[in-house]
């Protein structure tokens, strides 16, 4: 192959997984992206772990793809091509093979996204079920939003950043029962935004400028006209790095915190007057099941192919045993409506 294999041991929690590559890039990448959630150490464990196997490799790539349109493959192994990679799993060696032929950011993003994959399958089988939502915290206090359409959850994930909240997520969050409190613990994912969300009027020019500075911003839009990017460009998304939200937004970045305050954000509630109504118990375990994932990514639905037990599903009927968390349903239609709901929060905290 050209390059010598470089080993990494991951560590995520008390987990590990053994990453072989010959991409130096790769490499990097991964430690600039997630070197404040994920341990990269040189030992190589002596217990038997799962190791993924990444190759830049042209001519490796060109011969699975050929082998795997012809559907010649072992009975042990499950092989694809996915997002212009070649993945194969080795069920009996607990191995997976990501083979490409040019690494880019999006290499990157799919390699970042099967770890976490394989993370969040070794979370769920020690009582986490995950989430889709957003978390930030305060004094160690979570605050998780719960919200379907992703625009609305960005925004108000984004205007508590700008309050000067520390960042657990912006999309996936496991979260546990662990002595009467409820723990939630981070799945970093790239914060992607609509352009026309900057532009919507809920942020002050200052927080745009933090925004527009960020890398992903400036390669594609810095010479466009504000104008054009607020017509033409509205549905254009772009992504803000996890270590961006440190570096540029200048935001801490929490990995765990326990839950306090949960809001769930729905449409404008015609029939009632206030913007927000306290949620009871059964209310706050129907909302979880209706934001509830079947893991990280659904557990990345393939790694099912790679783990010979199925995949657990925990009991979350826990709410009810939490006494000091409270739910609110808030009621969003306008920008004046979200200023609302970050004072609250912000006096909540306080």
């Amino acid at each position: 192959m050209g390059k010598k294999k470089m080993n990494k041991t991951i560590v995520y929690e008390e987990f590990k997984i053994l990453l072989r590559t010959n991409d130096v890039e790769l490499v990097n990448g991964l430690i600039n992206e997630y070197k404040y959630h994920l341990k990269f150490i040189e030992d190589i464990p002596e217990e038997k772990i799962i190791t993924i196997n990444v190759f830049k490799s042209p001519k490796m790539y060109i011969k699975y793809f050929k082998e795997i349109k012809r559907g010649n493959r072992k009975s042990s192994l499950y092989c694809e091509v996915r997002r212009d990679n070649i993945l194969v799993m080795d069920k009996e060696k607990l191995e997976i093979f990501i083979i490409y032929d040019e690494f880019n950011d999006e290499k990157l993003q799919y390699v970042g996204e099967i770890i976490f994959g394989i993370f969040g399958k070794q979370l769920e089988d020690n009582g986490y079920f995950f989430l889709h939502a957003a978390c930030v915290s305060k004094k160690g206090n979570g605050i998780l939003i719960l919200e379907n359409n992703p625009r609305k959850r960005i925004i108000i994930l984004l205007k508590l950043l700008m309050e000067k909240f520390d960042f657990v997520c912006c999309t996936h969050i496991g979260i546990k029962a662990n002595n009467g409190r409820l723990n939630a613990i981070s799945i970093p994912t790239r914060l992607g935004i609509n352009i026309g969300e900057i532009y919507s009027g809920v942020f002050s020019e200052k927080n745009i400028e933090v925004i527009e500075n960020v890398e992903e911003f400036k390669d594609n839009f810095c010479n466009i006209n504000e104008d054009i990017l607020q017509t033409k460009y509205y549905d254009r998304k772009f992504n803000i790095k996890i270590d961006e939200i440190k570096t540029k937004l200048n935001n801490d970045l929490v990995y765990k915190t326990d839950i306090k305050l949960i809001l769930e954000v729905n449409k404008k509630n015609i029939s009632s007057k206030s913007r927000m109504i306290e949620m009871k118990k059964e209310e706050l375990l129907e909302t979880f099941m209706k934001n509830r994932r079947n893991g990280i990514y659904d557990s990345v639905s393939y790694l099912k192919n790679l783990f010979s037990q199925k995949n657990k599903r925990n009991d979350i009927n826990i709410i009810s045993n939490f006494a000091n968390i409270v739910g609110y349903k808030f009621y969003q239609s306008n920008k004046e409506d979200i200023e609302y709901l970050i004072k609250v929060v912000r006096n909540f905290i306080e």
